[in-house]
């Protein structure tokens, strides 16, 4: 069964921000599928666009609808959520030149 979900400019606009800015990866790939469906792509064409699954895109769009956009921003893997809390909280960015 296809989601179905209505957007309105203010969420469009949300996402494309998020999908350019948030600064975890996997946030990103999560925002650009939310904005694929809100401009009408067929579940499996959005999978190949983002080279997902479409079991995975099912756990976004699941994700979105228990809590928007807010809770397409949580629930990161654990070392996706250690890498994101310590570029929010200012921590200073590794030098691995030399390496």
């Amino acid at each position: 069964m296809t989601k179905q979900f209505e957007f309105s400019p203010e969420i469009v606009e949300e996402i494309n921000y998020q999908r350019y800015n948030h600064l975890a990866p996997i946030v990103q790939r999560r925002m650009d599928a939310i904005r694929l469906k809100a401009y009408g792509l067929l579940h499996k064409q959005i999978a190949e666009i983002i080279g997902i699954t479409e079991n995975t895109l099912r756990d976004y769009f699941e994700l979105y609808e228990q809590g928007s956009l807010e809770k397409l921003k949580e629930n990161l893997p654990h070392a996706v959520y250690i890498w994101y809390a310590g570029i929010s909280s200012g921590l200073p960015k590794l030098d691995y030149a030399g390496f």
